[in-house]
């Protein structure tokens, strides 16, 4: 949890205060039995290492456990041999160094946090001391004490404890017995319990969703599937078979399919709901990426990709731009598998195309996909839509997109109508308008015309497509088109008519303003979903029959004890005339008498920022950060003309939005500290970073997360560099918009930057490459200025695929933070003490 530094203590200066600890919660002396066939115990202090203590089971630290008031603990035994155990907590205003001293008239051990801090074995002039260096911040820090004693130990014996800092130090320690949590670390994070891949039955009656924990010193993500009664709020079945995934109802809720990996490849099951009964409906199939069982499970269509061969050349050939792009999958076919016979027959072949989606129909007589075709000119990619009759075979084009987009959540109104999301608008080379394709609209396709008819391009909200999930459903019941919606911060949902005149954005009332993964009931009963707050983690509900229910929602006891900032919505009108959302977050003991640094996020890209729980913005506020997050023009969700910003802007209004909305929020708010503000974003955000840096010194530090420095590297280098800029910077290409590629990268204003700068970038990283922070490093220290440059190894895009790595890039955001904004540079100095060592 906590981060802390141990080792023993090496006096070398003077310590002038004290603070006792003198509050505690005790357990009463257990007896110690002896240990079967060779009890090694002769002396007192064995006894320490046969009692272990699973601290997470010991409710010592339990908020509600009454404490005792005392310097000096007393415990007592008539057992032969007995163990005591006495619990504090200690937290500082700022990171320190301090000496924990804990004395007791038997041996003792002390942990912190659960790991071992010191012991003492033997005694020195009759009392047993056992002390060490510790390192205190805003988290809390718990403090376990074990004592031994035997009977021949004649009588009671006693502990007492004492943190000593140092005269030099600026930091105020605290030290209690039921200090709340304050999530002042990341470190926080890997206890909340995440959830995803929701899947409600067709009658609406059972859920099957992901639960996934972090275990262990590395945080090891530990993942298992429950499936639960939504009426009784009971779980029903817990799958926790390893490489077990994609659950799929059958039409009469009866059975629940899946797929299960093996060393010879993917095998599909059922489960009997009723019998719980498992059958095994299909053999392993090698590259099986998706099923859909059809005709009573006589039936089963599947994807499959076949293995790409092995490059044993010593190089790598692109023959077209798209060969670069590693998560393009060329190899795709689609398959008829015959359970009754035993055949599998193939009904489509890989080219030079992309088998994107495919979805069979209500009737299980035809499968409707999509095929990306590469093609020179953008949008790079031209969409078929074609439609397979699974008896006869026989293939029809329908309708052909050139879409930024791919179309995507397909969803069956009847046999010849769909319903699918894709960008507002087709694109050509021809074009002179330019739109941003981010914002998702309602198509509805006639399958028999070919006729698409765009139902919501005229609304605020977008439609969402985070995760791959089902976003788009028909609800029989009123005839309307349900879909995932984001609008103004808030996520949703949104009811649709077929016609679309009629939409109405969030149906379903719910005290949350952000959901997200969602899953229909087919019969239009309910709808699951995830579903969070500024101050509560996600948790499981369902909505529709009998209104918002809530399901699972393990979170709210784990985060029972832990201090929340709070958050309110800030909104401004630009220069423009446009409203830019926003939201301030503040400390939980927030007065309007102090003065506050302040950290301002934004991502100012096509990703609006959103008001889902988010331990990043705690743990600002635990420190004692005032946080403004804002989205600039150009995001989705406010509508099309307002995401239309952002296509050719690249920092052009996005990063005045940043700097006015600054302005105006700190005229706003006078317990804000205008001298000391820092400001950070990531990817496209972290180019966001360096154009602010360039524009203004407003602030004084900035933290660069993975950005874009050189607009042509990234356009040429990123794996979607390309395909990105057809979205950022659309008909305008380095050779022919040098205004743009040059005079709006960085990279070519580096000199004006006075800020000093943070860069953090993973080594690995092939989305934004790691060159984009290299030269910008290069550039600004030739140029004299205060940056620094953490590069992880091994690491891609975001920095997260080492657990520890995402906890410790993080951790140097809060230390270079505290550094500049608040005057507190002895946690980075550590780090950097360290490092040079």
């Amino acid at each position: 949890m906590t981060r802390f530094l141990l080792a023993l203590l090496c006096v070398s200066s003077v310590f002038a205060t004290e603070t006792k600890l003198s509050q505690w919660k005790q357990m009463p002396a257990q007896p110690v039995p002896p240990v079967m066939f060779g009890d090694s115990a002769t002396k007192t202090a064995d006894l320490l290492d046969q009692v272990k203590f699973a601290l997470d089971d010991l409710d010592l630290f339990d908020l509600n456990r009454k404490s005792i008031g005392t310097a000096t603990l007393e415990f007592h035994s008539e057992a032969d041999r007995a163990y005591g155990l006495a619990a504090t907590s200690l937290t500082s205003d700022r990171w320190m160094k301090a000496t924990l001293e804990i004395t007791g008239s038997r041996p003792l051990v002390v942990y912190a946090n659960g790991q071992e801090l010191a012991r003492a074995a033997t005694a020195d002039s009759g009392k047993y001391v056992a002390k060490s260096e510790i390192t205190l911040d805003r988290t809390r820090t718990d403090v376990l004490v074990a004592t031994v004693s035997r009977k021949d130990d004649a009588g009671s014996w006693t502990v007492a404890g004492i943190v000593k800092t140092d005269s030099a130090s600026k930091a105020t320690v605290t030290a209690g017995a039921s200090l709340p949590i304050r999530p002042a670390s990341l470190g926080y994070y890997p206890e909340i319990e995440k959830f995803g891949a929701l899947v409600l039955s067709p009658d609406g009656n059972l859920l099957v969703f992901k639960c996934t924990i972090r275990e262990g010193a590395d945080h090891k993500a530990n993942s298992w599937y429950e499936m639960w009664d939504v009426n009784s709020g009971k779980v029903a079945r817990v799958f926790k078979q390893d490489k077990i995934s994609d659950f799929q109802f059958s039409a009469d809720s009866k059975s629940l399919y899946y797929q299960l990996g093996t060393d010879e490849g993917t095998e599909l099951w059922a489960y009997r709901v009723g019998t719980r009964d498992e059958e095994r409906l299909m053999k392993a199939v090698k590259g099986l990426d998706g099923y859909f069982v059809v005709d009573g499970e006589r039936q089963i269509v599947f994807s499959a990709s076949a293995e790409k061969p092995e490059n044993k050349a010593p190089y790598e050939l692109f023959l077209n731009v798209e060969d670069r792009v590693w998560d393009r999958n060329p190899n795709k076919e689609l398959f008829l598998f015959d359970r009754d016979r035993g055949v599998t027959r193939q009904l489509s072949k890989k080219g030079e195309f992309e088998l994107d989606r495919w979805s069979v129909s209500p009737s299980g007589a035809k499968v409707l996909l999509v095929r990306n075709i590469p093609k020179e000119g953008r949008p790079y990619v031209t969409q078929e839509f074609w439609t397979c009759d699974l008896t006869s075979g026989q293939a029809k084009q329908v309708s052909t997109r050139h879409n930024i987009e791919v179309p995507q959540n397909f969803c069956w109104i009847n046999e010849n109508l769909v319903a699918y999301s894709a960008g507002a608008f087709d694109a050509s080379p021809e074009d002179t308008v330019y739109h941003n394709s981010a914002q998702l609209v309602l198509y509805t396709l006639n399958l028999q015309t070919g006729e698409n008819r765009n139902l919501t391009g005229s609304q605020l909200f977008s439609l969402t497509d985070e995760e791959g999930q089902h976003k788009v459903s028909y609800n029989p019941r009123d005839k309307f088109l349900y879909v995932h919606a984001a609008q103004n911060g808030g996520q949703h949902f949104a009811k649709v008519s077929l016609d679309g005149k009629t939409a109405i954005y969030r149906p379903y009332k719910s005290k949350f303003e952000f959901t997200d993964v969602p899953s229909y009931a087919a019969n239009g009963s309910r709808v699951a979903y995830l579903a969070s707050d500024f101050n509560s983690p996600e948790a499981v509900y369902v909505n529709g029959v009998g209104g918002e229910k809530k399901i699972f929602d393990p979170n709210a006891a784990i985060t029972s004890d832990w201090e929340f900032g709070t958050m309110e919505p800030w909104n401004f009108t630009n220069r423009l005339g446009i409203e830019i959302d926003g939201w301030i977050y503040k400390p939980a003991d927030f007065s309007a008498a102090k003065t506050y640094p302040l950290i301002v996020y934004y991502y100012a890209g096509v990703t609006p920022r959103d008001v889902r729980f988010s331990i990043q913005y705690q743990s600002w506020v635990a420190n004692g950060y005032v946080v403004y997050v804002l989205n600039p023009v150009g995001a989705f969700g406010k509508g099309q003309a307002f995401a239309d910003f952002h296509a050719g802007d690249w920092g052009t209004e996005a990063t005045q939005d940043v700097i006015e909305g600054t302005e105006k929020f700190v005229a706003a708010h006078p317990f804000v500290d205008s001298t000391r503000m820092g400001c950070y974003g990531g990817s496209y955000g972290g180019f966001i970073t360096l154009d602010l840096v360039t524009k203004t010194d407003m602030f004084k530090t900035a933290i660069d997360m993975y950005g874009i420095s050189n607009i042509t590297n990234y356009f040429g280098a990123g794996t979607w560099g390309y395909w990105y800029c057809d979205i950022a910077s659309p008909g305008q290409f380095p050779w022919s918009d040098r205004d743009l590629y040059v005079n709006n990268s960085p990279m070519y204003n580096a000199d004006k930057i006075r800020t000093p700068l943070l860069i953090l970038h993973g080594g690995a990283d092939t989305n934004v490459p790691w060159v984009e922070s290299d030269q910008m490093f290069v550039a600004l220290k030739i140029l004299g200025q205060d940056v620094v440059y953490a590069r992880f190894k091994d690491e891609t895009h975001n920095i997260n695929v080492k657990y520890s790595n995402l906890l410790e890039h993080r951790q140097m955001m809060l230390e270079w933070f505290d550094k500049y904004l608040k005057d507190e540079p002895e946690a980075w100095e550590e780090r950097i003490k360290n490092w040079e060592k």
